[in-house]
């Protein structure tokens, strides 16, 4: 079991040490001018996990019926599609806090360019390739379930053109092969919130190392009022089936605990439906005149 967060606390380090950065470095953050990373590192995270919460108190969908199922599907995608922005989001803030800190060498500051590189290799594929697709080339999030009887894992693909007057998943746009075909919930929603930590890490320790914290400021405690769901997120997060698309069969996936305050993750394998499953994909929109390839489906165009 490995902690994540920082003592005592479920907040991401950085999220308490942003606090006793050295008085001339938080005077650079302010001429950037952005937000200091103790507040905003806590308010992002806090918005994720409250977001989080909602998406997976959603997953009760399987009573429902028609439009209603239909609905509540599209709304976990658009929940999911929020959540990668979120990501996306302080990947992007920490990328500036790293320019605005870290001393720069001549007119090109080379330390913060290869912390932005590393935080951005954390959620390529994750959330950056599928986020900017969707909001520039017309891609969309489609609804994907793999079921055997009555165990079924749900997910989607990020659909859209692929060249050669064909729609399908981005692993066929030549440029993004190396992306899954499908992200099932089971893996998309734990590695999100391990992206959070992962990335504030990446940024903490380029602080760290650059020498910028005060030993002697004493972090504040930092409280919200959204941690009273964080227990019962977790709890729900862990209930996921640990049950992936084919490709993601056997990748470990994050399991969290909270012990002393704070937050701690073990890993697990996702596995795939063993023998004859059914497949089936929603597309929120067609084009007339387009090729569709259904993802997992091998037999060519839909």
């Amino acid at each position: 079991m490995k902690q994540i967060s920082a003592n005592a606390s479920p907040l991401p380090r950085l999220a308490i040490s942003g606090s006793t950065l050295e008085a001339s470095v938080l005077g650079r953050i302010d001429e950037v001018p952005t937000a200091r990373p103790a507040a905003y590192v806590t308010g992002v995270f806090w918005s994720f996990i409250e977001l989080l919460y909602d998406t997976l108190r959603a997953f009760d969908f399987d009573s429902l019926e028609g439009q209603e199922a239909a609905t509540r599907k599209r709304a976990l995608l658009s929940n999911v599609e929020l959540l990668m922005h979120r990501c996306s989001s302080m990947n992007d803030y920490l990328g500036k806090l790293m320019y605005a800190a870290l001393p720069a060498e001549g007119k090109k500051n080379k330390s913060a360019y290869s912390v932005k590189k590393r935080l951005d290799y954390r959620i390529e594929r994750l959330c950056k390739v599928p986020i900017n697709l969707v909001k520039h080339e017309g891609f969309q999030l489609c609804w994907l379930e793999m079921r055997q009887g009555l165990i079924a894992t749900h997910g989607y693909c990020v659909t859209g053109p692929v060249g050669g007057q064909q729609c399908a998943s981005v692993k066929y746009r030549p440029s993004d092969a190396g992306s899954p075909e499908g992200y099932s919930f089971a893996l998309i929603l734990r590695d999100l919130l391990l992206a959070m930590f992962d990335m504030t890490d990446i940024a903490e320790a380029a602080l760290a190392d650059a020498g910028l914290f005060d030993a002697e400021v004493n972090p504040g405690k930092l409280t919200d009022a959204r941690q009273a769901h964080l227990e019962q997120m977790l709890t729900l997060l862990n209930g996921l089936p640990l049950k992936g698309f084919p490709d993601e069969h056997g990748v470990r996936v994050p399991i969290y605990w909270l012990k002393l305050g704070a937050m701690y993750v073990t890993t697990k394998p996702l596995q795939m439906l063993a023998g004859t499953f059914r497949i089936q994909t929603e597309l929120a929109t067609v084009t007339p005149g387009m090729g569709y390839r259904l993802p997992y489906f091998r037999g060519g165009s839909g």
